[in-house]
């Protein structure tokens, strides 16, 4: 930490004074103040997230988590201060952001999500944590399944149960090389 945020963190006073998460609290105050600019930037950023391939399902519905606790708690600031109707980020809302960027292999449960009439965010999470775990199994025995028939020309001969050729060239068949007869 420079010493122009250290100052800021601690209030120009010494870092034994304050916990991490006093310092934290300055920081944020300072550099991401509750206006309503911040407020349309976040749910902005809350609105267009993106689920990725390359990240977990649960890392996903964390960052979601995060930005609409910061948006209700800017909302309730903003309420205290002006007054007016709060308009927080809720289950609703997190289930839409959640569903909006998956992959087509998500399509039946995302239905499943869309048409409950009582689904919670955790609900919905759960449900497409369970399908992540059904792609993920299933992933690896297809690899699994590659790895085996990789660099092989033929599947294993019904005769002798050995790879490089086929049942009807089996030397075991009796017949010499080339020939036309199965097992």
């Amino acid at each position: 930490m420079n010493d122009k945020t250290r100052r800021i963190a601690t209030g120009a006073g010494n870092d034994e004074d304050l916990s991490p998460f006093q310092m934290m609290s300055r920081l944020e105050v300072h550099f991401l103040p509750n206006t309503t600019a911040n407020d349309i930037q976040l749910r902005r950023q809350l609105y267009t997230m993106k689920w990725s391939s390359g990240t977990s399902m649960e890392y996903f519905a964390n960052e979601i988590r995060a930005l609409a606790n910061r948006i209700n708690t800017t909302e309730r600031m903003r309420v205290a201060k002006k007054g007016g109707n709060p308009s927080f980020i809720g289950d609703r809302d997190m289930v839409a952001v959640l569903v909006m960027s998956l992959p087509n292999e998500f399509d039946t449960e995302v239905t499943l999500i869309e048409r409950e009439s009582d689904t919670t965010f955790e609900k919905a999470v759960e449900t497409l944590r369970t399908r992540e775990q059904q792609l993920k199994v299933i992933a690896s025995d297809t690899s699994s399944a590659n790895s085996v028939q990789n660099g092989r020309k033929y599947p294993p001969c019904d005769v002798c149960g050995k790879y490089g050729h086929p049942a009807a060239k089996c030397f075991k068949n009796g017949f010499k090389r080339g020939g036309n007869h199965g097992g």
